[in-house]
């Protein structure tokens, strides 16, 4: 892999460079390291911020942050979207 997630300190390490992650970026990439296909919003919305209704708007704002933070040490992003199947983590 060419990440790991250090849950306790919310720090993520992109090619060996550290990521500081809130609490709720930081589960977003925990729910998407393990997962084995496409997650959509809706799921990331329902297990990250605990909530009956979920809200979409706020995942994509929290998956952008993470983005911005990973292209800034990096020049990568590291979740992809793709439309009508959700986001996954960078392959390489």
């Amino acid at each position: 892999k060419t990440f790991a997630l250090e849950m306790r300190e919310m720090q993520l390490y992109f090619y060996r460079m550290p990521l500081k992650l809130t609490e709720t970026e930081s589960l977003i990439v925990k729910m998407l390291l393990f997962a084995d296909d496409w997650i959509t919003r809706e799921s990331l919305a329902l297990y990250c911020l605990r909530s009956q209704v979920p809200d979409v708007g706020s995942i994509s704002v929290h998956i952008s942050n993470i983005n911005r933070k990973a292209k800034a040490v990096t020049g990568l992003s590291l979740i992809q979207y793709k439309r009508f199947s959700g986001y996954k983590l960078r392959s390489k």
